[in-house]
């Protein structure tokens, strides 16, 4: 029994944290990806398709599979008529709708200064530690081992508008 728990420590425990490491390493590569091209887009105040294609090519390098979700908040101003005053309230735009132009439209997503945009990623695939874990150990319902939540507001320096 002891030199089970022994090969135990000795072998799986070393590999297990390596796994650890490699999805920190992964996760680190997804979000380094996932910023340049947050920043982009809020500093030119538009998502291409060129863009995003670029973008899951360089996700697809990991070996995971994503959910990548993308959201565009509007601002809209609308007139009350009881105040006459302006109410200034968000229209949202979700991935569906920014993938028709994108794939379906012009191929290219605009913004405007002021409007927000956000991205979200998780990993649909189980990592190697998760794999690992549910062997050997409790199988315990972990987060996904990849997840990446980025935006802000749209500078537009580009045009200057």
């Amino acid at each position: 029994m002891g030199v089970l728990v022994g090969v135990f420590f000795l072998f799986f425990v070393p590999l297990l944290i390596l796994s650890e490491k490699q999805e920190i390493i992964m996760e680190s590569y997804v979000l380094t990806k996932t910023a340049y091209l947050v920043e982009h887009i809020r500093s030119n105040g538009y998502v291409s398709k060129e863009m995003y294609e670029q973008y899951t090519k360089q996700l697809a390098f990991t070996g995971y599979l994503y959910e990548i979700e993308m959201e565009h908040q509007q601002v809209v101003y609308d007139l009350e008529e009881a105040s006459q005053s302006y109410v200034k309230r968000y229209e949202n735009n979700y991935e569906e709708d920014i993938q028709e132009v994108l794939f379906h439209g012009i191929g290219r997503y605009e913004m405007k200064r002021g409007d927000f945009f956000f991205i979200k990623v998780t990993s649909k695939t189980k990592g190697i530690g998760d794999k690992m874990r549910s062997y050997f150990l409790l199988p315990i319902q972990r987060m996904p081992a990849i997840q990446v939540e980025l935006g802000g507001m749209i500078r537009d320096e580009t045009t200057g508008l």
